[in-house]
């Protein structure tokens, strides 16, 4: 109302700006000849006589939800929501909830079909909603200049017959840019992914897709086909697709493979494949069409709790190594019973990737024992500009002499950065630690290391050397170390707290005791260690303890909180 000149009394409801909307369609079509043109802010003339033919049609009601920016094509800034939604530029938005679905389509139905083409920007949060699946269908198909659809539709126990009815009003926004498409926790089977990917195909213009069909029943019958129909968006740039907790085996995974191939534009994939019945022949297949996407410098896959392990997995590192631009990857193969061997020929192939300087690796519950992890380490040795590593051994059966090989292998990385390693419910030892932290001083230019060591039997004896070989890494500005659950009792704690003093260049450090048996006592000198760090070097540095589920009592823990009141501690 402020921004057409109505005072701040005025009776004008929210509601009606959606019949305001409209009619402004009608004064830009007689101006500028085309509704597209309709960029200014509406006159208060415009204003009144969209109220005034209120009395010839039926009102809104209050419960619609409509956030419209009005501002001109040279600038200001929009609703933050917007922005945040879709992440573009919007010249209308529609908010769009079950309770008030229907009136949006009664007024569009009142009015001429074209003036629908001042909507942009539209989001449906219909999750749980099922009776508002068909209107939703129905309305997409009147909206033909929307450029930026968000769609929440999950938990709708939605079938195959819905999920096309929904793809027919994907499929008619021809101009759309940017598709966020969420039909999780449905019944999906998957016989009309095909259709889906049909009209998908049909928005030449897309540039983006988030799609989510996790938690389906959809199995490999068209995959295929719907990889089929994405291969027409020759504009697409980012795909994001969830297909996690469905039946898909390795058919048509070829072939959706093949689809992903003809998208000659795309530069950033995400695919999730987690929890099917794929096996390593299956993941082979679909790499060889990722690896004909030469454009793609960012890919995150995961496949945990597949059949990924077997002799045929390096196929998978074959189709990667081929994107020539990948710069990063992030591959989660968790829960597959994967041994070492296959996992080096994955990483050899990988690293014909020549940019690539971030990788990603999940194996969490597998089988990397000793030899396991030693073509680990061989594999690594291929990538030759490695910057950052995320590496999870978490639950394998891992030991200190597997964890030192990786040590000497990370230790001839010239330009690791950043180290994230969570080795889990292992079974390794702190002086098999110490020798892993001693290894790493020969990364010159390693500046955050993340660890987590919990559920290890590491004790007290030790924990000092541990902390004084961390505290030679003279590059190093960020330190997390996770020790949750292990048998420390903390009378080392102030020898460690000494050791990673001598990091001079820390600025943030995250130290988690949680479930171990320190005690208030032995807290105390290594708080009263980090305590003086900022002194000594003369800056600030943010320090996080957690002794969650120690041996502390509250008491103790509000104590130790005022002494050591430049710390953010937890008890």
């Amino acid at each position: 109302a402020e921004s057409v000149g109505c005072p701040e009394t005025c009776e004008c409801k929210t509601t009606d700006i959606v019949q305001l909307l409209l009619a402004t369609a009608d004064d830009a079509a007689s101006q500028h000849g085309d509704p597209e043109d309709a960029e200014e802010p509406p006159s208060s003339r415009s204003v009144s006589d969209a109220l005034a033919s209120q009395s010839e049609e039926e009102s809104l009601q209050s419960s619609l939800d409509i956030d419209i920016d009005t501002s001109d094509s040279d600038g200001e800034t929009e609703p933050e929501h917007v922005q945040a939604s879709t992440g573009l530029p919007q010249d209308r938005e529609l908010l769009i909830q079950p309770s008030n679905i229907a009136d949006v389509c009664a007024a569009f139905e009142r009015r001429r079909p074209r003036e629908a083409a001042v909507v942009r920007s539209v989001q449906f949060e219909i999750s749980g909603a099922a009776e508002a699946v068909p209107k939703c269908a129905q309305l997409l198909g009147k909206l033909d200049n929307l450029q930026h659809l968000k769609l929440n539709a999950s938990g709708n126990e939605i079938t195959d017959e819905g999920l096309e009815s929904l793809g027919r009003g994907i499929g008619g926004c021809s101009r759309l840019a940017s598709l966020e498409c969420n039909v999780s926790r449905n019944q999906i089977v998957g016989d009309r992914l095909g259709h889906l990917g049909e009209n998908i195909g049909r928005c030449a213009d897309l540039k983006r897709i988030v799609l989510n069909v996790s938690r389906n029943h959809a199995t490999s019958r068209r995959l295929g086909l719907f990889g089929q129909g994405i291969s027409r968006c020759a504009q697409l740039t980012s795909a994001d697709m969830n297909f996690a907790r469905n039946q898909i085996t390795d058919d048509r995974l070829g072939n959706f493979g093949q689809g992903l191939a003809g998208c000659a534009r795309l530069e950033n994939l995400a695919l999730n494949f987690a929890g099917n019945k794929i096996s390593h022949n299956g993941l082979g297949r679909l790499s060889q069409g990722i690896g004909k996407c030469d454009r793609l410098t960012t890919i995150l896959l995961d496949f945990a709790d597949n059949q990924g392990g077997g002799g045929s997995l390096g196929r998978l590192g074959e189709g990667i190594g081929n994107c020539s631009q990948l710069s990063c990857l992030d591959v989660g193969l968790a829960r597959n019973d994967i041994t070492g061997e296959s996992l080096s020929k994955v990483l050899e192939g990988i690293g014909r990737c020549a940019l690539l300087g971030s990788l990603g690796l999940d194996l969490e519950g597998n089988q990397i024992a000793k030899e396991g992890c030693w073509h680990l380490c061989e594999g690594l040795a291929y990538i030759k500009e490695l910057r950052n590593l995320r590496l999870s051994l978490q639950g394998n059966l891992l030991a200190g002499e597997g964890l030192v090989q990786l040590g000497e292998r990370l230790g001839n990385c010239a330009k690791l950065e950043a180290l994230v390693l969570d080795v889990t419910g292992n079974k390794i030892t702190i002086g098999k630690l110490a020798r892993f932290a001693q290894e790493l001083r020969r990364c010159p230019v390693l500046e955050r290391l993340d660890w987590s060591l919990g559920d290890n039997p590491i004790a007290d004896e030790g924990l000092g050397g541990f902390g004084e070989q961390i505290g030679r890494l003279g590059k190093l500005t960020s330190l997390s170390l996770n020790v949750d659950g292990c048998p420390i009792t903390g009378e080392r704690l102030a020898q460690f707290g000494e050791g990673i003093g001598h990091c001079s260049l820390l600025k943030s450090v995250d130290l988690l005791f949680r479930g171990t048996k320190v005690r208030a006592a032995s807290a105390r000198p290594l708080l009263w260690q980090l305590h003086q760090f900022g002194s000594v070097h003369q800056r600030r540095v943010d320090f996080r303890v957690d002794f969650s589920d120690c041996c502390i009592t509250r008491s103790q823990g509000r104590e130790l909180t005022r002494t050591m009141h430049h710390l953010s501690l937890r008890f």
